[in-house]
C-alpha cells in the first residue's frame, strides 16, 4: 500500500467528500479518487460508496480508516523529527582525542564543517599521545642482538 494513497483516503474518511478532501490536499478529486480505486483493487474490496449526499465508508472502509489513523499519525511524526534534524545548525560538538588524530584528522574537517555552519561551537582539546614503540636493537652489521629497546612518545 502507498502512504499517499492512504493519505487520500484518511481525509477523505474524514471529509465525507471528495471535493473537501481535494481542496485540502491541494490537488484534483480525481486523483484522489484514482488512488482510492488503487486501495480498493488491492485490498479486494469496495472502500467508498459515492451518493448525492457526499462519501460514506463500507465496512471496510471503516476498518481502514481506524487502522491506518495510527501509522499515518506516526509517519507524520518521524517527518515532523527528520525535519528538525535538516534544520540542525546550532549546537556544541565536544570531542576526545589523541594530539595527533586532533591536528592531522579532525581540525582540517572541522574547519570546514565550520565554515559551513558558523554556528557550531567546537570544543576539541587534544591530549598529548602515549605511546610506546618497541623496536629490536641490532649491531653494526645489522643483525639483531636479541635486545629490545622502547621508545615512549608522550
Amino acid at each position: 500500500m502507498h502512504w499517499r494513497a492512504l493519505n487520500y483516503f484518511d481525509t477523505v474518511a474524514r471529509s465525507h467528500s471528495l471535493r473537501e478532501a481535494a481542496a485540502r490536499l491541494h490537488i484534483a478529486p480525481t486523483a484522489i479518487s484514482r488512488q482510492i480505486d488503487l486501495l480498493e483493487h488491492q485490498l479486494g474490496a469496495p472502500l467508498i460508496e459515492r451518493g448525492p449526499g457526499g462519501i460514506r465508508l463500507t465496512a471496510a472502509g471503516e476498518l481502514l480508516a481506524v487502522q491506518a489513523r495510527r501509522p499515518l499519525r506516526d509517519l507524520e511524526r518521524v517527518q515532523e523529527h527528520i525535519s528538525d534534524l535538516k534544520g540542525l545548525r546550532t549546537g556544541k560538538v565536544s570531542l576526545r582525542g589523541a594530539e595527533g588524530m586532533v591536528s592531522g584528522l579532525l581540525v582540517p574537517a572541522f574547519g570546514e564543517l565550520s565554515q559551513r555552519h558558523p554556528q557550531l561551537q567546537f570544543d576539541i582539546p587534544a591530549r598529548p599521545s602515549q605511546c610506546s614503540l618497541r623496536l629490536p636493537c641490532r649491531d653494526l652489521s645489522g643483525r639483531s642482538t636479541g635486545l629490545e629497546r622502547t621508545l615512549d612518545a608522550r
